[in-house]
């Protein structure tokens, strides 16, 4: 038997937080609306533990003064989940029809139907919530029926999504913990050889729309005597301008679709970086500023590079990211950021490409 969990709209909670702690850079100056770290936007470090134990403790903190929450509740731990997993579960077991809404909910048209009412979106409305249970229900009684072999197609969905990173776990108890991390189920970064050359690209979306779902990118790495020295990340944002502007005071959303990233690079702690610069698509180069710091996960040291990126409709950019790098690979390690299906990996010796294949999960060796 497959049961889910009711759905509450976050919103609903984070219009009773009274308490900010001090949100981080690129947080505060993007997302924080000058208040500090909010329990909606909390999910923002690149280690799935920090975000984790933050939202937890939000959440007991909002609770504690708040007559609808149960401050009592004991939470476990927390299971991350992003969209492609419903997309891809519903690939496998729908379309499915839901009553109330006479329509019928699948991969292609989930996404669209749920956010259908955004614009009319007021403050206390239960809109989504209520179309988002309807769905579970749906979906739990589709699940209830499910024969043997469907069912065993459908763990295969669930564990292809562990390791593409759309499923995270994260457990506050220490031997549940390092069994997720033993299989990489847990979001952590990790450099497992470090002789290896180690990339992480994180991006946050902090232009409040949902540009991200249509930009595309690539990752291009170019190696010299065995050291790389350089890194291209081509960026193509697919939107095409919005026809509605949003007009609606209520609503915390942009009137376009340009992507604004808050972009995070991790490398290993002895990187480092010469210049990033930015060519738009008629060749203009811009150096752009960045912030550099250590960034410390586990027992392990990371070099955090930082800085914002706007990519306009219909628009492509390549980042160029030029390093000093006195150290010899033996081969690439990337982590792929959750949530992103897949990207192209352009692999180049002395300027020839020698290897290329598409990033859906972690690539550690």
């Amino acid at each position: 038997m497959w049961n889910l969990t009711p759905v509450q709209d976050i919103y609903n909670i984070a219009g009773q937080q009274k308490s900010f702690p001090t949100s981080p850079p690129g947080h505060y100056e993007y997302l924080s609306e000058g208040k500090g770290l909010l329990i909606q936007d909390a999910n923002w470090w690149p280690d799935l533990t920090t975000s984790a134990e933050k939202i937890i403790n939000l959440w007991q903190e909002i609770a504690a003064q708040s007559p609808y929450l149960d401050h009592n509740r004991d939470i476990a731990g927390i299971i991350f989940v992003n969209l492609d997993l419903i997309e891809s579960l519903l690939e496998q077991i729908g379309p499915i029809q839901l009553p109330d809404y006479e329509s019928a909910i699948d991969s292609q048209n989930f996404a669209q139907l749920a956010r259908a009412d955004r614009l009319n979106f007021f403050a206390g409305s239960t809109e989504k919530a209520n179309f988002l249970n309807h769905s579970k229900v749906a979906i739990e009684n589709r699940l209830s029926q499910l024969n043997f072999k469907e069912n065993q197609a459908l763990i295969n969905v669930l564990f292809d999504n562990l390791e593409n990173k759309n499923i995270q776990i994260y457990s506050r108890d220490k031997e549940l913990e390092k069994i997720w991390q033993k299989h990489n189920f847990a979001g952590q970064m990790l450099r497992k050889n470090l002789n290896n050359f180690y990339f992480y690209s994180v991006e946050s979306n902090v232009g409040i729309n949902k540009a991200n779902r249509l930009v595309e990118r690539e990752f291009h790495f170019y190696q010299n005597d065995e050291q790389i020295e350089q890194i291209r990340i081509k960026f193509s944002n697919k939107n095409q301008k919005p026809l509605n502007i949003n007009t609606n005071p209520d609503l915390n959303t942009a009137d376009h679709l340009s992507y604004v990233n808050f972009q995070r690079l991790y490398f290993a702690p002895e990187i480092k970086i010469k210049q990033i610069q930015l060519i738009d698509e008629n060749g203009k180069a811009e150096t752009i500023d960045f912030l550099s710091q250590a960034y410390f996960q586990e027992n392990q040291e990371f070099l955090e590079i930082s800085f914002l990126l706007l990519i306009t409709e219909q628009e492509q950019l390549d980042l160029v990211i030029d390093l000093e790098n006195n150290s010899k690979q033996q081969d690439l390690e990337v982590q792929k950021q959750s949530g992103i299906k897949e990207i192209p990996i352009y692999f180049y010796q002395n300027q020839d490409l020698v290897d290329n294949w598409t990033l859906t999960r972690d690539r550690l060796e």
